[in-house]
């Protein structure tokens, strides 16, 4: 399925930095180590990722080669009966022989390739499927957005062996004729001669050789303390770090900070041409069918004709649409996992501050403004409940915007998380959810959302915020005495 090719930069050094010697070869046949994704192809000549003595592996190579035909397409949607990630050729080649009812299957080389299904308990999974199989079903054929390839499966092709005595290699042969017929020779059993062999004295051992203690040659100058391989031990390092391989969606593993955030951005990039797709098909669909009528005559052909392609652009619809989904799914995973891992502020606001700045922004926006000044911080508190209702979605959109701006930049400086996402972690950790809570507390520096959805209310429908102040221009209520949220109580 994958292979991989090292090589090894191996140095000379002193014989007493062996260990330096040991630990630097490691690093050079992990550092050059590559990941080899396989291309299909239909000619049998090649070894197909196969080690060069690994003759079972090339035959079982040829042989998924030899049965399938494949061109650049997918399946019908939603037609696959089985899923799984093998992403190879081969791989999925030998999962569709292996099921009688596969006629077909598409495959491409991406191991993240997934989406997610809703049980029904409503309980989301994560469905890998790289490797697709399908009964007969209608192909979408010439195009495919995620690079999958369909393969029809062939007919079996039928070997003949020969009954008599022949090279190992012509029973592999897919040229032997199935109309000869060739009777078995019956060699009758002659028991081997027994002819007296005379004893011979064994020869002496031969002489052992003198061992020659090996003399290393001295340290070059300017290395008699391997300051080169330290420091050549310190770059491979940090190239393995660097260029570490991801780990697949569901396998344990540590991804860094630039691997999530790399694959956030091919999401985000995958989505752009999603979106594109369906605004082409929305704007250009109606204009392509009513191109495809115009040779047409009669009713009932244009019927059909109509039916038929709008069936072909509501599955290319639904198609999109399915993976747009499962591709937000992925992206909203790895944008709660990157905030956890983004590195964080030197300075780290308290609740106090974070209060004082929501008070400045919604003293300079006079829309937020007047919204906030409807609510009345003298009313009893009895009678707040609606008020607090009204509260939290006017929050939730003073936090987006100051996130969003000087000091933070959030989203200019971070261009792995987009609009919706910031809106989504914001939203969550507002209510409560563990990972967006301490995701956006580190990677920003700010008090807990959960805490300071808690205390929010009290601390800016308050009178003795700038929002409330007599001085800014809000009037307090004539009967409402010292009952106002923030009033000194007598």
């Amino acid at each position: 399925k994958k292979r991989i090719r090292a090589r090894a930069d191996f140095m000379m050094c002193h014989s007493s930095y062996g260990t330096r010697m040991v630990l630097l070869t490691t690093l050079c046949l992990q550092s050059f180590a590559v990941r080899h994704e396989h291309e299909s192809s239909l000619d049998a000549g090649t070894d197909n990722g196969c080690d060069a003595n690994d003759v079972l592996c090339k035959i079982r190579s040829k042989m998924v080669h030899a049965r399938f035909e494949c061109q650049v397409g997918q399946g019908q949607a939603y037609k696959a009966f089985d899923e799984s990630a093998d992403n190879s050729f081969e791989a999925c080649g030998l999962r569709c022989l292996s099921e009688p009812k596969c006629v077909a299957f598409d495959w491409n080389s991406d191991e993240n390739s997934g989406h997610v299904y809703v049980t029904l308990n409503l309980t989301e999974i994560w469905v890998n499927d790289a490797c697709r199989l399908f009964k007969p079903n209608r192909p979408r054929l010439g195009f495919s957005m995620w690079g999958r390839q369909y393969c029809n499966r062939l007919a079996p092709q039928l070997i003949k062996l020969s009954t008599t005595t022949t090279p190992l290699a012509a029973t592999f042969s897919t040229t032997a004729s199935l109309e000869e017929e060739e009777v078995p020779v019956i060699v009758p059993f002659v028991p081997p001669s027994t002819t007296e062999i005379p004893l011979v004295p064994p020869a002496p051992p031969p002489p052992i050789p003198e061992v020659v203690p090996v003399v290393h040659p001295p340290a070059p100058e300017g290395h008699n303390n391997c300051d080169a391989l330290d420091e050549r031990v310190r770059i491979l390092k940090a190239l393995l770090e660097l260029h570490s391989i991801a780990i697949p969606k569901g396998s344990r593993g540590v991804r860094s900070f630039s691997q999530i955030t790399g694959r956030c951005l091919e999401i985000i990039e995958k989505l752009q041409e999603v979106e594109d797709a369906l605004d082409k098909i929305d704007s250009d669909g109606k204009g392509k069918i009513l191109e495809a009528l115009e040779d047409l005559k009669g009713n009932v052909q244009k019927q059909k004709k109509r039916l038929e392609l709008q069936n072909q652009m509501d599955e290319m619809t639904n198609e999109l649409m399915l993976d747009r989904g499962q591709l937000r799914a992925e992206l909203r995973e790895l944008q709660e996992e990157a905030l956890k891992m983004m590195p964080a502020p030197k300075e780290r606001l308290t609740m106090q501050q974070l209060f004082q700045k929501i008070d400045d922004f919604i003293l300079e926006d006079p829309d937020l403004l007047s919204k906030f000044r409807a609510m009345n911080p003298c009313m009893p508190a009895a009678l707040q409940g609606m008020q607090r209702r009204a509260f939290t979605p006017l929050l939730k959109i003073v936090l987006y915007v100051i996130i969003s701006k000087p000091p933070w930049n959030f989203l200019q400086d971070n261009p792995w998380m987009t609009d919706e996402g910031l809106h989504l972690a914001i939203d969550e950790a507002l209510a409560g959810k563990a990972a967006y809570v301490k995701g956006l507390s580190h990677g920003l520096a700010i008090p807990r959302l959960s805490e300071v959805k808690s205390q929010a209310y009290e601390e800016i429908v308050n009178v003795q915020t700038q929002v409330f102040n007599q001085t800014r221009g809000w009037i307090k209520p004539w009967n409402s005495g010292t009952t106002c949220n923030g009033d000194k109580k007598p």
